[in-house]
């Protein structure tokens, strides 16, 4: 160590004179970890990187299930000529007529008290549980743009239009059916029970 102060500069050599037995050991202690820094990040900068890009080829893998897994309906285009109304407190808000081509009802539940039913898509801009009924039953409907409705439906007043039935009862919430029955109702506590 000697040899080595002895080859510093004069002014370096003062400095480390200055430094006393523990200052030394200090800067000695930081170029060490200086050091190992430097191999680290050469080490780490030449080893080879995994990428996030997979390829997958042919059909994924499914698990089998004894459950179907539902299918996300398209977003539905509603007609002009639909009619949109909500309840008294505007947290159901409806659509019913017809539906990229289809007769049908969309409801919207803005808040809720229930746990989101499974298959339900849920959209990132949409506040609220959607749920649908068309001639062949209920659906679960991806709905990404959903103005609210200014026409208020009294409650337990009956609207129809192509074979869709939906009203709104104080303590059921919304109720839509088809021609044959099949639908849904929609409740704050209750959540959605499709039929």
């Amino acid at each position: 160590m000697k040899n080595l102060v002895k080859s510093l500069p004069g002014v370096a050599r003062r400095a480390w004179a200055r430094f006393g037995v523990q200052g030394r050991i200090a800067v000695i202690g930081l170029a060490v970890a200086a050091a190992l820094i430097v191999i680290a990040l050469v080490v780490w900068s030449s080893a080879p990187r995994a990428t996030a890009e997979v390829a997958v080829s042919g059909p994924m893998p499914t698990i089998a299930s004894s459950t179907p897994t539902p299918t996300p309906s398209p977003a539905p285009v509603a007609n002009v000529s639909n009619q949109q109304f909500k309840s008294n407190s505007g947290n159901l808000r409806c659509s019913i007529g017809t539906f990229s081509g289809q007769p049908g009802a969309i409801c919207q539940q803005v808040n809720y008290n229930y746990a989101v039913p499974w298959g339900a898509c849920m959209d990132q801009y949409q506040a609220g549980v959607f749920v649908g009924v068309s001639a062949s039953g209920a659906y679960w409907p991806c709905v990404s743009y959903w103005p609210e409705p200014a026409d208020v439906l009294a409650y337990d007043t009956p609207i129809s239009q192509n074979g869709i039935t939906c009203s709104i009862n104080l303590d059921t919430g919304v109720t839509c059916t088809n021609e044959s029955g099949n639908g849904f109702t929609m409740e704050y506590n209750a959540g959605v029970t499709q039929f």
